[in-house]
């Protein structure tokens, strides 16, 4: 067996030059930040090496560290102006451990020694190891001083020692640990860090991959670049099939166009017969009509002479009818009366709207007195102006409700109306004056209680706190202070019974104010009050010489006043001495007599023989002690409420005059104009009444003969309209066809000239026609014109060329996006606008007969290779890294097979994991390992899709490739992990199922079981016994419950290990008991040490901590 004996820690943080006996196990306690995990990182140091891969500070708990390996050689502080312990000069640093082979007592050092260099602020070291030489200081020391590399190794040779160093050279350092430990696995030294900040993973994936199972990388490069170039081919395959299948589209759309052109010019020519056709008939047509409308006209013209001789007879005789009627004698009375009729009503009307008009106006009269005698009882105004206001209301009111009664004391509403307005314009003056000063008062009170909620019982204004401010800032302290206290004498003191409040604040009435500085600032104060009292209107503020005061000052007098006064400053106290240590207490006015100065609770003060009251507004207002402020801002908040209110009832009357600001000051010349309107609205009554006469007289002319010769009139002018009716359509046919007359002979004219250039048409169209196609064509004419007449078959081939040409545009334009976009996606030089698409079919014989033949066979070479590459480089080596991992948890469940925790034994399970399987299953498939390729049928059918999607993981590159490269390459990833816990009764039960149920300590054991099996594995101790047991936790079991605490640590021993527990004082009771060696580390100040204890010793430090 090995064991670590000793650890030797020369200028390592905190640790001068520290020894620490080791027998066996041990427990390592001790405040935070008294070294313990410093003492752990050291031998991390030692025994890890590669300084990249330690976790320095890293506690099972405590992940997080700022802690370096410079900081441990300098020994960082933190502290302000002292950050380091070490750094000033050149100074060298050791960490050796000293480990003994059991069997033949013999120790062996191994350690590193540091040169730290002061100018670069760097360091150098070197790993080293001495044989068969015990851990002694005469190694590393030479005159108190440790020594540094070069001293170091040349004292060792000096000593004939057998020794050796490692100058960078970890490899060949940690081979010989290996050798030293007893043969350990390679994987100790990763293990043995992890071990050191192990803490429960409640993941068992996590713990797996942290503690079990290392990762090993897969290169897939040249795999990924052999699928690149095997990608690339089929692409190039792809890209040619595209292109061969585009040209295809090309071809198939101009096919298209041509036979839409064929259609074209059979329907152009069928359009050409049809137009010449339809102008011969039009033509014929044209004729027939001219000849018919000539016809109409020379009937049309006799009819209109007749009924014009008949339209002259009837006005003459409309207009003798007419004479009659006006020479008639009740037609003209009729005439005047209507006249006179019109007159009144116009009079009538006019005056009623100015009657409408001036009722309107007395009511809106009627509401504003209602608001303003509103306003005015809401301003407590005069009763006189109100009543005055009410009357005249009425009077308007009655006015209106009769319509006759119109006042009659017109000036005096007016000047009682002006008396209102007048009376509310004077006080809206005073009241916003008023507002004013309440809203100043208001500003001031809000400042005060600002201040009092402050502690401040002086007002920022007053002398006194202006001198005290001036003194803050220009005072200039001269015994390291950072500034200098200044005090206003109220406010340092505070008074024991408040019964006697009232007489010490009228006795000290305004010396309360008065300011205290420390003793020694007098004269710089005073300056400063001299320099600014001007200025500032500073004056009869008190400025105490606390210094000549604490010489003069005598003890106050037993029963005085002094007494109840409380200071913190002995100045400020001596003050109060001085000023109340001879006034004397008395109860009541019967015992001042009897001291020469005295005073009672309720002011009376006696002085001189005399005895008088303390006027009340000395003491009133309390400044002094805590409670005067409290005082102060009870008042202060009355007076403010107050003041709020008073301010409110102002705003509310204020806002009520604002109200009627828009009314008429003066309503003389209104009251005048309703008066005129009144009057003149008189004369209705007279007016109506002779309106009436004359529709009485209106009714009683006699008519008879009048309206029969009115109607007579009316049918001679119904007579007439009908003649007039008549000619004005016969008018308006003339007109027409005439118009159309004109209009054929321009047609005739015209038509001629169409047919003339429809046939010539025609007939050129036709002779530039094919014989087979002008053939086709007669045949479709000779068809179609027994069923349609020729305007139809114009307009129905007219129309249907117009879609057949957009038809043809719309697919060249197609056609030409389809080229544009071959000759983009293809780098093809053709024409995309050509009519014809020779270039197009040429290139398409090409790629069919050439060049996809070539790319084919470049495909199936590229796959081999990629398949190959597969095979070796991906498949291949996750198998076997999945088999490797097989045998590694056999291993580590042989080594944990006769182990039991309590009353159980643990043992690991590996699976395919679920997610995975597929991939599993092809890359375990021992077909692919026994020469069927990837690419052959009987593999494609068992794991086509799996191997395609695979592929397409490790060839795309997006934003997750790297994430998916990482699970992929990792065999880990395909594999699921079991804990199996097996009891004595043998049932066993799964640590997927119960960590769900059971408590976290419970949970937490298996993998205290699983890392100590890893460290039992990598010291084989299942078949050796002389090798190194070390195993160092921590802060490893803070999380877990006593029992198993305890049981955690039995099983540690009984496996044999040498463990270096780390643990807070909390759980040393439970560790104690197990191990051989107490240890605590202590710190005082910079200066960490150690100190070995008994197990009673340690158990009484724990308790008094």
């Amino acid at each position: 067996m090995r064991s670590l004996t000793k650890i030797k820690l020369i200028n390592w943080h905190y640790f001068t030059n520290e020894t620490i006996p080791l027998e066996g196990s041990a427990l390592i306690t001790g405040d935070n930040g008294a070294g313990k995990s410093t003492l752990i990182d050291a031998l991390q140091v030692v025994i890890i090496a590669n300084l990249k891969k330690i976790k320095f500070n890293s506690s099972a708990f405590d992940e997080k560290t700022t802690r370096d390996l410079k900081s441990y050689l300098r020994g960082k502080t933190g502290a302000e102006g002292n950050t380091y312990l070490r750094g000033e000069r050149d100074f060298s640093s050791y960490v050796v451990l000293e480990i003994t082979h059991t069997p033949t007592q013999k120790p062996y050092l191994i350690g590193v020694v540091f040169d730290y260099f002061s100018s670069s602020g760097e360091e150098e070291h070197v790993f080293f190891r001495v044989d068969e030489h015990p851990l002694e200081d005469s190694l590393f020391f030479q005159d108190g001083v440790p020594r540094n590399r070069q001293q170091f190794f040349h004292h060792l040779k000096v000593k004939k020692l057998k020794f050796r160093q490692y100058r960078n050279d970890i490899e060949g350092y940690l081979s010989d640990l290996r050798q030293l430990f007893g043969g350990v696995k390679e994987s100790f030294f990763s293990l043995f860090g992890k071990g050191i900040s192990f803490s429960p993973i409640t993941n068992l994936r996590s713990f797996v991959y942290e503690y079990i199972l290392e990762e090993r990388r897969i290169d897939v490069d040249t795999m990924r670049d052999y699928f690149e170039k095997f990608r690339q081919v089929e692409n190039l395959i792809l890209e040619t099939e595209q292109e061969i299948k585009a040209l295809e589209l090309i071809s198939q759309e101009y096919g298209e166009i041509e036979n839409l052109r064929r259609q074209e010019q059979i329907s152009q020519y069928m359009e050409y017969r049809a137009r010449w056709e339809q102008k011969k008939l039009e033509l014929v047509q044209a004729q027939e009509r001219q000849q018919q409308i000539r016809e109409r006209l020379v009937d049309l013209r006799r009819e209109m002479e007749l009924l014009e001789n008949r339209r002259r007879q009837l006005v003459s005789e409309k207009e003798e009818i007419e004479t009659k009627i006006a020479d008639h004698q009740v037609a003209r009375r009729e005439r005047e009366l209507s006249e006179r009729k019109q007159r009144l009503q116009q009079q009538i009307q006019q005056l009623e709207k100015i009657r409408t008009n001036l009722f309107h106006q007395v009511r809106v009269e009627i509401a504003e007195r209602e608001r303003l005698l509103e306003v005015l009882r809401r301003v407590d105004a005069p009763f006189e102006l109100t009543e005055a206001l009410l009357g005249g209301r009425e009077d308007w009111q009655r006015f209106l409700d009769d319509g006759t009664s119109f006042p009659v004391d017109l000036e005096e509403q007016s000047r009682n109306w002006n008396e209102c307005m007048t009376w509310l314009t004077r006080q809206e003056a005073r009241w916003e004056e008023e507002k004013k000063r309440w809203e100043e008062k208001e500003a001031e009170l809000k400042q005060t209680i600002e201040e009092l909620q402050k502690n401040q019982v002086l007002s920022s204004a007053s002398p006194a706190m202006k001198l005290k401010k001036l003194l803050q800032e220009h005072m200039i302290p001269n015994d390291g202070r950072e500034s200098i206290p200044v005090y206003v004498f109220c406010e340092a003191i505070d008074i024991r019974d408040r019964r006697w409040q009232n007489a010490i604040e009228g006795y000290l009435h305004t010396q309360k104010f008065d300011l205290l500085v420390p003793p020694g600032y007098f004269d710089q104060a005073l300056d400063i009050y001299e320099r600014y009292k001007f200025t500032h209107g500073i004056e009869n503020v008190g400025l105490v010489n606390t210094e000549k005061l604490l010489l003069e000052a005598k003890p106050a007098r037993k029963g005085s006043l002094a007494e109840e006064i409380v200071a913190d400053e002995d100045y400020v106290l001596a003050y109060a001495n001085w000023l109340l240590g001879a006034v004397m207490k008395c109860e009541t006015e019967k015992e001042l007599k009897r001291h020469r100065r005295a005073i009672t609770p309720t002011c009376m003060l006696y002085q001189n023989h005399t005895a008088r009251q303390i006027p009340k507004s000395r003491y009133e207002v309390p400044y002094i002690g805590r409670e005067a402020v409290k005082v102060q801002l009870a008042r202060k908040q009355k007076e403010w409420e107050e003041c709020r209110r008073k301010l409110s009832l102002l705003k509310e009357r204020l806002e009520a005059v604002a109200s009627v600001s828009n009314l008429e000051s003066s309503k003389a010349d209104r009251y005048q104009r309703w008066l005129e309107e009144f009057t003149a609205c008189r004369e209705l009554d007279e007016l109506g009444r002779e309106l009436y006469e004359v529709n009485q007289e209106l009714l009683s002319l006699d008519r008879s003969e009048l309206d029969r010769l009115e109607e007579e009139k009316k049918e001679k002018e119904a007579a007439i309209e009908e003649c007039r009716v008549k000619r004005s359509g016969l008018d308006k046919e003339e007109g027409q066809l005439e118009t159309e007359l004109d209009f054929l002979a321009q047609k005739l004219k015209r038509l001629s000239l169409e047919e003339k250039e429809c046939r010539g048409r025609y007939l050129s169209f036709a002779e530039s026609l094919s014989d087979d196609l002008l053939g086709t064509c007669r045949q479709k004419w000779e068809r179609e014109s027994r069923k349609k007449v020729p305007s139809e078959l114009e307009r129905n081939y007219g129309s249907h060329i117009q879609r057949l040409r957009t038809r043809i545009n719309n697919g060249m334009l197609r056609l030409v996006e389809l080229r544009k976009d071959f000759n983009n996606r293809f780098n093809f030089a053709g024409d995309p606008r050509a009519e014809d698409n020779r270039a197009y079919e040429e290139r398409h014989r090409l790629l069919v007969e050439s060049h996809l033949q070539e790319y084919r066979e470049e495909a199936r070479k590229a796959r081999e290779k990629a398949e190959q590459a597969f095979k070796e480089h991906f498949v291949a080596r996750l198998r076997e890294s999945i088999e490797l991992a097989r045998e590694e948890i056999k291993e580590l469940n042989r080594a944990l097979k006769d182990l039991k925790f309590g009353k159980d034994s643990y043992s690991f399970r590996l699976s395919p994991r679920p997610g995975m399987r597929e991939y599993y299953d092809m890359i375990m498939d021992p077909n692919l390992h026994m020469g069927e390729t990837l690419f052959s049928q009987a593999f494609r059918d068992r794991h086509g899709d799996t191997l395609d999607r695979l592929f397409r993981e490790i060839t795309v590159k997006d934003e997750d490739f790297q994430e998916r490269m990482q699970q992929l390459t990792d065999y880990r990833s395909y594999l699921d992990f079991e804990i199996v816990i097996t009891d004595e009764q043998g049932n066993k039960s799964y640590f997927s199922r119960v960590s769900r149920d059971k408590s976290g300590g419970e949970t937490q054991v298996p993998f205290y079981v699983a890392i100590l099996a890893s460290f039992y594995q990598a010291y084989h101790l299942y078949r050796k016994k002389d090798t190194l047991r070390l195993v160092v936790f921590d802060e490893a079991f803070n999380r877990m419950d006593a029992d198993n605490v305890e049981e955690c640590v039995r099983f540690i021993r009984k496996l044999g290990f040498q463990a270096l527990i780390v643990a807070p004082t909390g759980k040393i009771q439970l560790i104690v008991p197990h191990v051989n060696t107490n240890i605590i580390v202590m710190r005082e100040g910079y200066h960490s040490f150690v100190e070995r204890v008994t197990r009673k010793d340690i158990e009484n430090w724990a308790q008094k901590q």
